[in-house]
């Protein structure tokens, strides 16, 4: 029997989409493989957590506590991120030391096949394996020391070498460019990660973590953009048959919305009906106006339009603040 241990970070807010994560990586393992999950859980209700055991049934879950992170981080964090993201930074001291390879993954992900391909993966002598990110930019590899060529990760999906974490005191080097950066870090967790472990990631396919902007943003404008970067074969190859999907914040509503038209929509509400909310409606957008003028320009027109209307909202922006 093939063991995988599976790791999400969720508060109240989030555990009905780490319930319908479950019942995906549930619908598609196989006979020989058992699913471990584990829940890094800030202030998640009792009868919560009692719903997702149930619906797991056999296979394993253990829940740990981080009411009380902000404290081990010993800095204050911007209120732009909710802090449970920060908790994967300490995984290797959260989990038992009997685990030795982790799946992290975000609440707002399916899985579209079996995680046999990812944890055959060998990370022996790398810190984690992930998939580049669509948008990081010149800007946001500077801003944390790496170089324009240097490969950035979306930490949504990370494969992570727990051993090599413990061993090589990780978590240290974690705390320490917090730290140095008064707690402010461009992306967040992200960017640490990609900065302290940029000499030990494993770069793999997007097929193990396709996000949005894969489906709204043509190939030529993330190559031009990204370096390293996929080939469009590649790509095209993982929207067509992709093993985890990542409903990333973007031009696309995402399936949970009203309206949404994100590719694998349906696959996400066949999922939804087997987890705890399944009784639960959509939601409606929050997306603004301009937000979706934006979008549509950018997935419709030329790109002169979508760069026009940004410049001509940033300048209103500007004026309306004076």
């Amino acid at each position: 029997m093939k063991e995988y241990n599976i790791v999400v970070a969720s508060d109240k807010n989030y555990i009905g989409f780490v319930s319908v994560l479950f019942a995906s990586i549930l619908a598609n393992k196989k006979k020989d493989e058992n699913i471990i999950f584990h829940i890094l859980a800030n202030n998640i209700p009792s009868p919560q957590i009692q719903q997702i055991k149930e619906q797991i049934g056999n296979n394993g879950l253990y829940v740990y506590p981080i009411t009380d992170f902000q404290k081990k981080l010993h800095t204050t964090l911007p209120d732009t991120i909710a802090i449970t993201a920060y908790a994967r930074l300490l995984l290797a001291d959260i989990l038992p030391e009997t685990v030795n390879e982790v799946l992290y993954l975000d609440c707002d992900i399916i899985v579209n096949q079996s995680l046999s391909r990812i944890f055959s993966l060998d990370i022996s002598n790398y810190a984690v394996a992930g998939v580049l990110d669509t948008l990081p930019n010149i800007e946001s590899k500077r801003k944390i020391g790496l170089q324009e060529n240097d490969p950035y990760i979306n930490s949504g999906v990370l494969y992570i070498n727990l051993r090599k974490w413990r061993t090589d005191q990780i978590k240290n080097h974690f705390m320490t460019f917090l730290l140095q950066h008064n707690g402010c870090v461009h992306h967040h967790d992200q960017g640490i990660i990609n900065a302290v472990l940029d000499k030990s990631k494993l770069i793999i396919g997007p097929e193990f973590n396709l996000t949005s902007n894969y489906f709204t943003h043509k190939y030529n404008y993330l190559k031009k953009r990204n370096n390293p970067f996929y080939t469009y074969e590649e790509i095209e190859r993982a929207k067509k048959n992709p093993i985890i999907i990542h409903f990333t914040e973007g031009f696309l509503d995402r399936p949970w919305v009203i309206g949404s038209k994100h590719p694998f929509k349906d696959k996400f509400l066949t999922y939804k009906k087997a987890s705890i909310v399944a009784d639960e409606p959509l939601q409606a957008s929050k997306k603004t106006w301009y937000v979706k003028l934006l979008g549509y320009e950018f997935t419709h027109l030329p790109l002169i339009f979508y760069q026009t209307t940004s410049l001509l909202l940033s300048l209103l922006s500007k004026l309306i603040k004076k």
